[in-house]
């Protein structure tokens, strides 16, 4: 019996390896060079995050994606014993979860701020987005930080994580402007794309011109403002708890790439080849410095 728990969660981890890996190859690249008795576990968050991020792509109306977010809520408060058993995703988050005392609340919380995936609403201003960021994308990276080293320092661990949330936040949304816009989907603030003279007819239509250039590069000016604080913060932690941030060593250069290619970012994802991408991980990884 112990020996069909052990294969079990071996193929959860697999599962979730090759989720995140599809979903995000910069977490996937990340964790490798992560401890690898932590490997497992924020395998499993990232999992997660994959897996509710993919919920608004496959359903065709946002209360069948409701639902679905619903019985996330109730796995992970307990009360749907046993059906864990039956998905891969949902064991592992479960025992990272009681493997390290996450604490459930910040995961309704996640959730909740998940549901703004399903609509087509459009992002109001800054600090609704900064909310949306912290609750979404910081969350993991304090998660991850309690996973490699503990929650001793919580307070500047929350810092270093709530910059670097929004600044990963702005480069994946920079990231994929052109699925967003094929989605009819907005996740840049209102009050930043009317700053830049962006209208909504102007954002869908994926214009190149210069309002457009000049709203990427308020969203990347933003972003390196958040990174900038985000190392600030960083430089109080220890490492085992900085390890947790390794991914974040790449958004210095998405926020390059980004600039240099900011009149076309509306039309053509940008991307990093990934032969850089792991210099830039195995570099940061060995100094515990993402400048």
């Amino acid at each position: 019996m112990a020996g069909a728990n052990t294969n079990s969660l071996n193929d959860s981890v697999r599962a979730n390896m090759a989720l995140v890996r599809n979903h995000s190859i910069d977490r996937y690249l990340a964790t490798l060079y992560l401890p690898q008795d932590a490997r497992a576990d924020i395998f499993a968050l990232y999992g997660f995050d994959a897996e509710i991020c993919n919920i608004a792509n496959i359903v065709n109306e946002p209360m069948m994606g409701e639902i679905r977010l619903q019985w996330w809520r109730e796995l992970i408060a307990g009360t749907r014993p046993g059906e864990a058993a039956n998905h891969p995703i949902a064991m592992a988050l479960l025992t990272a979860i009681n493997r390290h005392n996450l604490p459930v609340e910040v995961f309704d919380n996640y959730l909740q701020a998940r549901v703004f995936d399903l609509y087509n609403d459009a992002m109001p201003d800054l600090t609704t987005f900064e909310g949306y960021a912290g609750e979404t994308t910081s969350v993991l990276f304090q998660l991850i930080a309690n996973i490699t080293g503990g929650n001793h320092m919580a307070g500047q661990t929350a810092t270093a994580a709530g910059h670097a949330g929004v600044a990963w936040t702005i480069v994946k949304i920079l990231k994929k402007l052109p699925v967003h816009r094929a989605q009819q989907r907005t996740f840049i603030p209102t009050e930043i794309m009317l700053q830049s003279g962006v209208s909504s007819e102007i954002y869908q239509a994926g214009e190149v011109n210069a309002a457009m250039t000049d709203l990427v590069n308020a969203m990347t000016n933003l972003a390196n403002e958040h990174l900038k604080k985000f190392e600030q913060a960083l430089a109080e932690l220890p490492s085992n708890q900085k390890s947790a941030f390794l991914p974040m060593c790449l958004i210095g250069p998405y926020i390059e790439k980004l600039k240099s290619s900011a009149a076309n970012t509306a039309a053509q994802p940008v991307d990093i080849a990934q032969w850089r991408k792991q210099i830039y991980l195995w570099r940061a990884s060995r100094k515990g410095s993402f400048e």
